[in-house]
């Protein structure tokens, strides 16, 4: 059976074989014959599972659920869709959920939702501003894009102001995960003070070697899991002045990050928050 390898004792595993019980290695250093193996899968719900058990938290979220139930309320926001001309009447529509406690967006795939969306984040951010929104999705991918629709709906509203506008560079990409081809001219979007490292990054993954090329491939991903940890500490102190921080839910609710209390401590006394 093999061991942890010599170098740092982990081995990240690319492919298991279910009748051979063979493991492929995504590792420059290979395991070493020795003692057993431990495997830690990974577990994508552990952390949402975590936060269920707090029992303060799954009250507030019991109580949210009544509240969605019994007594959606109007919130008074209206954020002005004429802003946006080419809207569809379907969109336009959309504008009117804000005025509620809890709404929803729905649609099938491609029909504009989440254009709808960055044109309604900027609508409403950019006339209050202590306004703040905290954009949430389940995937890095839907995340991206929806902050690049805001900032894209930004560009429009600020067209008089100097570009990037100030509102604009207040818009940030929170986490480590996103896909670079997104940012390209849009790197505000992204916290990182030192803007070499977003284009590393995006040079990384313009030459991302197969997988099959095992050495390689691990020789890649330790550099950009590098970068991506030093963009991820500077994503700490971007926060605090953030108007707008999108982010997977992974991230906002980790107990193993302080996104959310950084989030908080910046805020400005009495500003709105949207989430």
């Amino acid at each position: 059976m093999a061991g942890a390898p010599k170098s740092d004792g982990r081995s990240s595993v690319r492919g298991a074989g279910g009748l051979t019980h063979r493991l492929r290695f995504l590792s420059e250093a290979l395991p070493q014959p020795g003692p057993g193996i431990q495997i830690y899968p990974i577990q994508y719900l552990e952390k949402l599972r975590d936060l269920w058990t707090n029992d303060s938290f799954a009250a507030r979220c019991l109580e949210w659920w009544d509240t969605f139930q019994v007594a959606n309320r109007q919130a008074g926001i209206n954020p002005d869709s004429s802003r946006f001309p080419w809207l569809r009447k379907r969109q336009k529509m959309g504008f009117d959920l804000p005025a509620w406690s809890t709404s929803f967006l729905w649609g099938p795939p491609g029909i504009g939702k989440t254009t709808t969306l960055g044109a309604l984040l900027a609508t409403y951010i950019q006339p209050a501003p202590t306004a703040k929104v905290l954009p949430l999705s389940t995937t890095n991918s839907a995340v991206d894009q929806a902050i690049v629709e805001v900032d894209k709906a930004l560009e429009e509203l600020t067209a008089r102001e100097p570009q990037p506008s100030d509102l604009r560079k207040k818009c940030l990409r929170i986490g480590t995960h996103f896909v670079p081809r997104y940012y390209g001219g849009r790197e505000h979007l992204l916290p990182a003070r030192d803007l070499s490292l977003i284009q590393r990054l995006m040079e990384l993954h313009k030459n991302e070697p197969a997988k099959q090329l095992a050495q390689q491939y691990s020789n890649w991903k330790a550099q950009v899991e590098a970068i991506e940890a030093e963009i991820g500490k500077q994503a700490v102190d971007a926060l605090k002045r953030a108007r707008l921080a999108a982010m997977t839910t992974t991230g906002a609710v980790s107990p193993g990050r302080f996104y959310r209390s950084q989030w908080r401590s910046g805020s400005s006394p009495g500003c709105e928050s949207a989430f």
